[in-house]
């Protein structure tokens, strides 16, 4: 009997999908996510400036706020920290380390 390949032309789309989700989710994640970071530091400035206004009304009532910060998250996940991990690294130069440092002296000894 002869195997159908219908069923493999099914399973390489979904495949190729999930295999890109999980290379997306391992590494880019936990980025530096420069776009929703500076929009959560200007929302908490507007705050500041008018609580009722930006704090209550465009936060909470009106998710305003939120979905625009989602979607900026969304961006930085799939953009900016892909990005930003094949261009600068980790962020860790080794020619750049400190060397060992002393250690603090302890309380003097009876």
């Amino acid at each position: 009997m002869r195997p159908s390949r219908l069923g493999s032309k099914r399973l390489a789309p979904a495949l190729l999908a999930a295999l890109s989700l999980m290379g997306l989710a391992a590494g880019c994640f936990a980025g530096p996510s420069p776009l929703s970071r500076g929009f959560d530091g200007w929302v908490a400035e507007l705050t500041e400036e008018k609580p009722r206004l930006h704090g209550i009304l465009l936060q909470d009532v009106l998710p305003v706020y939120p979905v625009f910060g989602g979607v900026l998250g969304f961006l930085d996940w799939v953009v900016m920290n892909p990005y930003s991990f094949w261009t600068d690294g980790l962020g860790f130069n080794e020619e750049e380390a400190p060397g060992e440092a002393p250690l603090p002296e302890g309380p003097p000894r009876p």
